[in-house]
């Protein structure tokens, strides 16, 4: 080292630099994505020595500093795996990653400067209560209520990802105060939140059947239920709404070719739509997409422009067969339509979105433009962003509508990397609608689907959001699960 910037005299001064000499894999890419980690403290490194000696090392959970984060690898030298988690908020879920990992050894490491309410929460360390391991849950019991001789049996969902596995317990369990399922021998402690119990586990390490739940009630019962696991299948099938401003990463645009049909007035210049009348009684107020569906001889108004936004997207589930139909992009008036005809070959069970700009529009003319129609993938990357000056976002919202009772329901909100929520659906049995989000100031940028939800039935929400600004967000992997 020969200079330093605040330096006024040169130096010279060699500083050592150590590097660990261990090989060894690094597999944090597998995890990073779905820990659920507190976004102020997101580091996390998960690496596994190389050695086939290490097998027979501990493999070390460690909870740290900062000052630690640049010397993750050095505990390898010792370690079979280490798995090293940011500190503070993220030491008060220890029982999450306990669980989890299943590691030989916990590490708590932690400065003396950190000892403050602005690291750790206080109020949360002072109620923080850890459950005993299984063995030494089992010995306060002189008996087990056997449930499986009254032919209760419960059911495991099983909602897999790419490296970590969630199990929830589909029926709602109340007055839960310690849960374990026991598989093959090995025990795994659920968590319980408002009474929807659940555990996550690596996907590579365990291979679980069907096994068995012992719960402990507040009372102090302890019951075995028999238990069945199933994987978890989407109820995300039908797209309800999307929002103007939404975009979707991967689509497939519907070619719709020559217009098949344009009314007087109706012109198509450069991917511009101009509409006119000239009846005195007619006046437009907006841009209307309809579907006309010649085997049974009816319309279907697909979407209708909203006045207030220069974008208007709209979303339709084709649930009729599969075949040609016309679709209409039209100018809607009191007395008289302006519309431009398209062919479109529309398939069963797919969900199609379409989106155009309102350029401008007054009582007898009126001009859109970059009008789109287009298939999506499931789970595809969804960007939503405004460009209002006072519109900022500040969260990912996921919120059910209760059309029976008019209301809306906040399912999750979520900055993290990744967000997931098991709700408990309490309401009666019926169609719902679920709304994916950007919460701003003013404005809402959404995806919308509906989903059909049975009372008493718990349901798994979760999202990955890639990246995260007061202008834009992209999340993925957005599903809603039964």
């Amino acid at each position: 080292m020969t200079s330093l910037p605040v330096s006024h005299f040169p130096i010279d001064e060699e500083v050592p630099v150590f590097a660990t000499k261990t090989k060894f894999e690094d597999l944090t890419s597998n995890f990073s994505k779905e820990i659920p980690i507190n976004s102020n403290y997101r580091y996390f490194k998960y690496l596994r020595n190389s050695d086939k000696r290490s097998v027979s090392l501990p493999r070390i959970l460690l909870f740290q500093g900062s000052y630690l984060n640049r010397s993750s690898e050095f505990v390898i030298n010792n370690a079979f795996e280490a798995i090293s988690v940011h500190n503070y908020q993220n030491v008060l879920e220890a029982d999450y990653y306990i669980n989890l990992f299943n590691p030989d050894c916990v590490v708590f490491d932690v400065a003396e400067y950190v000892f403050s309410n602005g690291y750790f929460n206080l109020e949360r360390m002072k109620n923080l209560e850890f459950s005993s391991s299984y063995e030494s849950f089992m010995k306060k019991f002189n008996s087990i209520n056997d449930i499986s001789l009254q032919s209760q049996t419960l059911t495991l969902v099983k909602k897999k990802d790419i490296s970590i596995n969630t199990i929830f317990v589909e029926n709602s369990l109340s007055n839960v105060k310690n849960a374990y399922f026991i598989c093959d021998g090995i025990s795994f402690e659920l968590k319980n939140n408002d009474d929807v119990l659940s555990f996550s586990y690596v996907d590579a390490n365990y291979s679980l059947t069907d096994g068995e739940l012992i719960v402990e009630n507040v009372d102090g019962l302890c019951c075995r239920y028999p238990v069945i696991i199933r994987n978890a299948v989407s109820t995300l099938d039908k797209l309800h709404y999307v929002s103007g401003g939404v975009s979707f990463s991967e689509k497939k645009e519907i070619f719709l070719g020559e217009p098949v049909n344009v009314t007087s007035g109706a012109k198509i210049e450069l991917e511009q739509y101009s509409f006119r009348t000239k009846l005195f009684e007619n006046a437009f107020n907006s841009l209307v997409i309809q579907l006309y569906d010649p085997y049974l001889d009816k319309y279907k108004r697909l979407c209708s422009s909203d006045v207030t936004k220069s974008i208007t997207s709209g979303a339709y589930h084709h649930f009729l067969r599969s075949g040609k139909y016309i679709l209409n992009v039209r100018a809607n008036s009191n007395k008289a339509d302006e519309f431009i005809s398209y062919n479109v070959y529309l398939e069963k069970g797919k969900n199609y979105v379409f989106d155009f700009k309102i350029e401008s529009i007054s009582d007898k003319f009126l001009l859109a433009r970059d009008f789109k129609f287009f298939e999506i993938e499931e789970k595809t990357k969804i960007s939503m962003e405004t460009s209002v000056d006072l519109d900022f976002f500040n969260s990912v919202v996921v919120q059910l509508y209760d059309p029976y009772k008019k209301e809306y329901v906040a399912i999750e909100r979520g900055k993290a990397n990744i967000c997931s929520k098991i709700y408990s659906h309490k309401r009666q049995t019926g169609d719902f609608i679920i709304n994916f989000k950007c919460n701003s100031n003013k404005k809402d940028e959404m995806v919308s689907y509906t989903v059909y939800l049975e009372n008493g039935r718990n349901y798994i929400c979760d999202f990955y959001i890639d990246s995260f600004s007061r202008k834009k967000v992209v999340i993925s992997g957005y599903d809603f699960l039964k």
